[in-house]
């Protein structure tokens, strides 16, 4: 005998919640819609959206579609994060490294400079070592010319 849904007053919450008879006695029936129902509900169900991330009688994204989109997203955010700081790193070593480079050119130069320096010293003292005898020579053969009497 098949029940009369007319006579039940009571509403369905869903669709899911109406279930015919054909599963057994009433209480087998209800048994299966408490199964389902307690899948639904744990948190740990992974149930597979049918409807590409909507549910059929909203146009709203399903929870299990939502907890993916952001473990989708965390993770994207994770990679990204991960790569910038690998490219903040080497550009970082190479900042680094031309620093060090530029550290060893300043030294050079400051090496080079000194030995300039040196040079210039050791070049004027020859100078005015040549300039004093050019000058005391140049005295003696001005005296050689008046003693000899040439012009």
């Amino acid at each position: 005998m098949s029940p009369n849904l007319a006579d039940d007053s009571t509403p369905l919450e869903s669709p899911l919640d109406f279930v015919p008879e054909i599963f057994g006695s009433p209480g087998d029936s209800l048994r299966l819609m408490r199964t389902d129902s307690s899948l639904q509900g744990s948190p740990s169900a992974e149930i597979e959206c049918p409807n590409n991330g909507r549910c059929a009688s909203q146009q709203i994204p399903c929870d299990v579609c939502q907890r993916d989109k952001r473990e989708r997203r965390k993770e994207q955010n994770r990679k990204a994060q991960r790569n910038h700081r690998l490219r903040s790193e080497a550009k970082l070593e190479l900042l680094r490294a031309k620093v060090k480079t530029q550290a060893d050119e300043i030294v050079m130069l400051r090496d080079f400079n000194q030995s300039l320096m040196k040079h210039i010293e050791t070049i004027e003292s020859k100078g005015k070592d040549e300039g004093a005898r050019d000058a005391g020579g140049q005295e003696a053969d001005a005296t050689l010319q008046d003693m000899s009497g040439s012009p």
